[in-house]
C-alpha cells in the first residue's frame, strides 16, 4: 500500500509542536504550530521531520476526531481541512472564570 501524502496529527496534552514550512503552513502562510485540542494536516510522504516528531512523541497521528491511530493509513488526510485545522472541544481550565 502506498504511503499517504498527508496525515492528520495533534499534539500531546500541554505541548506545542512547530512544523517545518515544507510540511505545513497556516492558511495565511505563517508557521504551523500544532497544539493539544486541535487536529491539523501535515505532509507525511517524504518528510523525515514529521516522522521524527511522531517517533519522539511530539506529534500524535490521529483521525479527524482527534483519536490516536496506529498507522499513517488511518490518519490519511487527502484534502485540506476547513480553516486549516479542526478545533476539538476543550475543557475549561480550573480556576478560570468565564466572562
Amino acid at each position: 500500500m502506498a504511503v499517504p501524502s498527508h496525515i492528520t496529527v495533534t499534539a500531546p496534552p500541554g505541548r506545542m509542536t512547530p512544523v517545518g514550512r515544507r510540511d505545513g503552513v497556516e492558511p495565511g502562510g505563517g508557521q504551523l504550530r500544532v497544539v493539544d485540542g486541535e487536529v491539523v494536516r501535515v505532509r507525511f510522504a517524504g518528510s523525515s521531520s514529521v516522522r521524527r516528531s511522531i517517533a519522539r512523541g511530539d506529534l500524535i497521528m490521529c483521525d479527524m476526531n482527534g483519536a490516536p491511530v496506529a498507522s499513517a493509513d488511518l490518519a490519511a488526510a487527502p484534502a485540506e481541512l476547513p480553516d486549516g485545522r479542526i478545533v476539538l472541544k476543550r475543557d475549561a481550565k480550573p480556576g478560570k472564570a468565564a466572562p
